[in-house]
C-alpha cells in the first residue's frame, strides 16, 4: 500500500480523534484488517498536536450515520502501520 506523508499541520487538535472501534485493539491482525478497509488520506510521524512515541498519526476520511463526510486522525502503533505499508 502506498500512502502519502502529510505535513504536521494536517494533524491538529480540531480533527483529532478518528473513531477507532474498541474491538480492533488487542489483536494486531484485527487492527491491520480494519485499517486496510479505511479511506486513509495520509500519515505523519510528527503530528502538530500530541506526538505519541511509537505511533504514527493516520488521517482517515469517513461518513457518519447522517451521511456527512469528515476527516479525523488517530494514533496507530508504528509496528502495525509498518505492516500496512508492506501489505
Amino acid at each position: 500500500m502506498s500512502l502519502k506523508e502529510l505535513p504536521p499541520c494536517s494533524f491538529r487538535l480540531g480533527n483529532y480523534g478518528a473513531s477507532l472501534p474498541p474491538e480492533i485493539y488487542g489483536d494486531d491482525n484485527t487492527f491491520l484488517n480494519w485499517l486496510k478497509v479505511q479511506n486513509i488520506l495520509g500519515y505523519s510521524k510528527i503530528p502538530e498536536f500530541k506526538i505519541n512515541p511509537g505511533c504514527v498519526a493516520v488521517l482517515i476520511e469517513d461518513t457518519d450515520s447522517y451521511g456527512k463526510t469528515w476527516e479525523g486522525w488517530s494514533h496507530i502503533p508504528e509496528h502495525i502501520f509498518n505492516r500496512l505499508l508492506i501489505n
